[in-house]
């Protein structure tokens, strides 16, 4: 039997929908964390400040609530198999629920809730797979990310994943709320390295060729001029300004991304100044 550590993580990297996934910056994290040594040792909320990450929150869209069932059966099957949960309590009745299924189930020592983290990607990094159990997505940007990471990726076949997943090729999906079939998807790619590399390969290649960043600002650019070049030449002034508009609309939206990104940078480096003024 494969000797696992940590198996199934679930979280988001940085996310901007405007500007598709950030891959140029997620191909050359490393793992700098140790989630194996901290699974062992950490049970419940764990209050840590979120940084440059965004995590997944726990509400009624992700389902948890599946993703412990799921992680059941896939444990009962694997004893060695870990998941974590890492996010936000965006709906503190279903989070404070968590825990009480947790320790129901007896996985009190196998699915461990990190709480809002700053180092998603890291941990990310050293996990086996992704696995969503949401039951719709916007565009399922948590998921895309975890594929730029080449990270195997299991999902229900919901709305927003299934527009942008390809079964059998760049991830695993199942139906909707099919737990048994969720957890022999798990099974499949913890059992089957070739399988497992197979998809993250092609979930990476998914990523780059149809949602980068960059991908996004052809298709905006390309509709941009359809707009314009089929409007009556009295009125492509006005269409212009419009787009002209929406164009400085997401730079104001990325930039503000980018301070909040680094505001927590800045923070240690003033909380560091000030510790060294009485050292």
């Amino acid at each position: 039997m494969k000797e696992i550590g940590f198996a199934i993580f679930i979280a988001a990297l940085v996310i901007g929908l405007a500007s598709g996934c950030k891959i140029e910056n997620i191909g050359g994290i490393q793992g700098s964390g140790n989630i194996k040594t901290e699974t062992r040792n950490f049970s419940g909320f764990k209050e840590i400040k979120a940084g440059g990450a965004v995590n997944l929150e726990i509400s009624a869209q992700k389902d948890f609530a599946t993703f412990v069932r799921v992680a059941k059966l896939v444990v009962d099957a694997h004893p060695s198999v870990c998941f974590a949960i890492a996010g936000p309590a965006e709906e503190h009745g279903l989070a404070d629920e968590l825990p009480v299924i947790i320790d129901q189930l007896n996985l009190n020592q196998r699915v461990f809730l990190l709480g809002p983290r700053s180092d998603v990607p890291a941990l990310l990094m050293q996990s086996d797979a992704f696995l969503s159990t949401a039951i719709f997505e916007g565009q399922g940007l948590a998921a895309l990310e975890a594929m730029a990471l080449k990270k195997p990726t299991i999902a229900m076949d919901c709305i927003g994943l299934r527009e942008c997943l390809v079964n059998e090729v760049d991830s695993l999906t199942v139906p909707l709320g099919d737990i048994d079939a969720c957890a022999c998807a798990i099974l499949r790619v913890l059992n089957d390295p070739d399988l497992a590399r197979s998809l993250g390969e092609h979930g990476r290649q998914n990523v780059e060729t149809q949602y980068s960043g960059l991908i996004h600002a052809k298709r905006f650019f390309e509709i941009a001029k359809s707009v314009v070049d089929n409007t009556p030449t009295g009125e492509q002034a006005a269409a212009a300004d419009f787009v002209l508009g929406l164009l400085k609309k997401i730079r104001e939206a990325n930039d503000k991304i980018f301070r909040l990104d680094n505001r927590p940078k800045f923070q240690k480096r003033v909380i560091n100044k000030i510790r060294g003024w009485f050292d």
